[in-house]
């Protein structure tokens, strides 16, 4: 996965083939294909074997000036059933296309590996951890990105060694229906403020965000974030 984006920072020093607004298609496109996924774009969607999910991305400019960008990416999957998995990812660079690259390779470290975990049989253990979760009447196979670290300069990011065990006790009390759900998660600490946010199939949920908050999280004169996706699928056995 990760070779693909040394070919597209070498990419981003020659003209682009594509106008902008089909770049995001094309990149992911080439991140399914590089894996050897058979996969085609259609209007503004990656397919994969001609069938759902249908992965899509929209990018909104947050600040540009001559020598730097701040991008965000809503990454989409829109799902058979008609739901759509939405994740976004933040990106700066010294341009446009360089602050794309960094929403992408977040996305990819995120929930892209999870996504091919899950819908397209291509697991990478490295980098998508699976974990047997229970509720009160379900069984779930817990499918676990690894964690995004963002930081300032000489700053450390650090957890809870029981941040895990005690979100999955969270989610464990959550009444859930019987089908995919995910998780999203977000952590930012900066000059000892803590910011938390938790969404559960896209919303925001009050008790798995103020579980993680009441963690025992490092503190931090500078700043630091930690995201992480989890998607939780029913065991059918």
């Amino acid at each position: 996965m990760f070779g693909w984006f040394k070919k597209r920072a070498q990419d981003m020093t020659k003209t682009p083939s594509v106008p902008a607004e089909r770049s995001l298609v094309v990149d992911m496109h080439q991140m399914l294909t590089s894996h050897g996924i058979d996969a085609r774009i259609e209007n503004d969607w990656t397919l994969v074997n001609n069938d759902f999910p249908l992965l899509g991305a929209t990018r909104y400019l947050n600040k540009v000036t001559e020598t730097s960008a701040m991008v965000q990416i809503d990454f989409a999957l829109r799902l058979e059933d008609g739901r759509s998995i939405v994740e976004s990812y933040a990106g700066w660079g010294e341009d446009i296309r360089h602050a794309e690259g960094q929403g992408l390779f977040k996305f990819c470290v995120g929930a892209m590996h999870v996504f091919l975990s899950t819908f397209w049989n291509h697991h990478e253990p490295d980098q998508v951890d699976i974990k047997r979760w229970s509720t009160a009447d379900r069984r779930w196979d817990a499918y676990i990105s690894s964690l995004i670290n963002n930081t300032g300069e000489g700053q450390k990011a650090g957890r809870p060694a029981d941040y895990m065990d005690r979100l999955q006790d969270a989610v464990s009390g959550l009444a859930l229906s019987d089908c995919d759900h995910w998780i999203s998660v977000y952590v930012a600490m900066l000059k000892n403020e803590m910011t938390v946010e938790i969404r559960l199939d896209n919303e925001i949920s009050e008790d798995l965000t103020e579980t993680v908050r009441a963690m025992d999280w490092p503190t931090a004169e500078g700043f630091y974030s930690q995201r992480q996706f989890i998607l939780l699928r029913p065991v059918n056995t």
